[in-house]
């Protein structure tokens, strides 16, 4: 009975012209979002591959000059674009893909707002996970708006249940016939996004052993969120006294899931745990810097205290006598004093993100949009999370930098020489930037609310649209 009932509304569906043209208009958007992703996906990965190896080349030509204006001329650190971009871009649209790294301080990204807000303040722009999350729920609400209540008006419900159809096996025997006309959208879309992965350069050498579970994850997602508003429909359509009015709920309720309520969570999260402006936390970390030394001031009393603990170290009364190069351990000695007012600052922000972001996923479980939202741009590899640990990759390498520089100024300049220069010799000692992302695994803990709310609204809006078409009217 439930594979006869699925059959027939799979066919049902298939015949339906009104079905056809708006599956292929659905399709064709997924399509040309697809592309668009992986056009551009392209043209950025290729844009940041020539800027890196412009910049690579131009540290490394700089000319000969002494080392600490070398470490001034500095270096830019270049976001890589990961392969599931092309579906999600997260925030890489308002987050910045490009640091630059000097002496003295831990710069912002360029060319994006300073962490005023998170992601999840931000709503999405025309991508495949755009269509995904808010477009295609439009279309399974037309497809099941008036799966009872179409049937209760034209007396075919009561039919039914003459013929002794119980109401559950109904249900799920629509769920599934529904499921199987949207998978004749999906499908397609799915092959045609693997091979736009593939064809399309998304799929990089070294990419592929996290690509698939990241894939495969994304994709079991969206089926748990597609089908949570499958059968919420359902639930309407058998709790509606007509088709109209379940059609009306459900896109009231769309537009309040989607639309209003994730902004309204995400500002009341901003609230429970506000941060500061961009500018505030920049004067904050300038008024801390100088309150934890000054390495170029002669007079600052840490400055004394180093030279006394290093004439010590050595055994030699005057800084002339050293062994190395005082400048290089007072120069190094201003980056150390510097470093926890950088690791304090940034830790306490990023905190304040990370629990913004746990009131948005502890929603989700009433809320699916975020949920769904959370875990799209999480796997895609373009969430906060994402960044954060890109820019924390950054900070190592710019103190890997710095350090490099200053041990050469160290053991081989001389106290008191401001003469000393050094050139690419120097220069090539410093690695080339190779940043490593998150796998999957290193994304667990992260990755387990999300997930969560997706399964249990699965599975209760399930049960849901069983009880509802259990209690609901057979007549009209």
């Amino acid at each position: 009975m439930l594979q006869a009932i699925a059959g027939k509304e799979f066919l049902q569906m298939a015949r339906d012209g009104r079905f056809r043209v708006v599956t292929l208009l659905m399709l064709a958007l997924l399509l040309l979002s697809l592309f668009a992703g992986a056009r551009h996906h392209r043209s950025l990965r290729t844009e940041r591959e020539r800027a890196a190896q412009v910049q690579r080349d131009q540290w490394l030509t700089q000319g000969e000059k002494g080392p600490h204006a070398a470490a001034h001329f500095g270096v830019y650190a270049f976001k890589p674009s990961g392969s599931l971009a092309l579906v999600d871009r997260g925030v890489n649209a308002y987050a910045g893909s490009m640091i630059w790294l000097e002496p003295h301080k831990q710069n912002s990204f360029r060319d994006a707002p300073a962490q005023d807000s998170t992601s999840l303040l931000r709503f999405g722009e025309l991508t495949t996970a755009f269509v995904l999350q808010t477009a295609l729920p439009l279309l399974i609400i037309t497809l099941t708006f008036g799966a009872f209540a179409g049937e209760r008006e034209r007396g075919t419900l009561r039919l039914a249940a003459a013929q002794g159809v119980r109401m559950e096996t109904l249900a799920l025997g629509k769920a599934l016939g529904i499921a199987g006309a949207l998978g004749l959208l999906l499908v397609p879309a799915a092959i045609c996004g693997a091979a736009t992965l593939v064809l399309g350069g998304a799929v990089t050498r070294g990419s592929g052993s996290d690509l698939v579970p990241r894939t495969l994850l994304l994709a079991l997602s969206y089926l748990l969120y597609f089908g949570i508003t499958l059968f919420l429909s359902l639930a309407v359509s058998a709790w509606a006294r007509t088709a109209r009015l379940a059609l009306l709920f459900l896109l009231g309720g769309w537009v309040a899931a989607t639309l209003i309520a994730p902004r309204l969570v995400a500002d009341a999260a901003k609230r429970l745990y506000p941060t500061p402006s961009s500018v505030a936390f920049a004067e904050k970390v300038k008024f801390e810097l100088a309150g934890a030394g000054d390495a170029h001031n002669e007079s600052d009393q840490r400055m004394e205290r180093l030279k006394q603990e290093t004439l010590k170290q050595y055994g030699v009364q005057d800084l002339k006598d050293l062994p190395v190069a005082f400048e290089g351990i007072s120069l190094q000695a201003g980056e150390d004093w510097g470093y926890p007012v950088f690791d304090r600052n940034y830790n306490a922000l990023d905190a304040q993100f990370s629990r913004q972001e746990a009131v948005c996923e502890t929603a989700g479980y009433v809320l699916p949009f975020l949920s769904i939202r959370s875990l799209s741009a999480g796997l895609s590899g373009t969430d906060r999370r994402a960044h954060e640990h890109f820019a924390r990759a950054t900070e190592v390498y710019r103190r890997t930098l710095i350090r490099i520089i200053n041990d050469d100024v160290k053991y081989h300049a001389k106290t008191g020489d401001t003469g000393y220069t050094n050139g690419r010799a120097l220069y090539e000692k410093v690695p080339v930037f190779a940043y490593k992302p998150l796998t999957v695994s290193d994304l667990r803990d992260s990755f387990r609310m999300p997930l969560l709310a997706l399964a249990a609204g699965f599975f209760t809006t399930a049960a849901v649209a069983v009880f509802s078409a259990r209690k609901q009217r057979i007549l009209p």
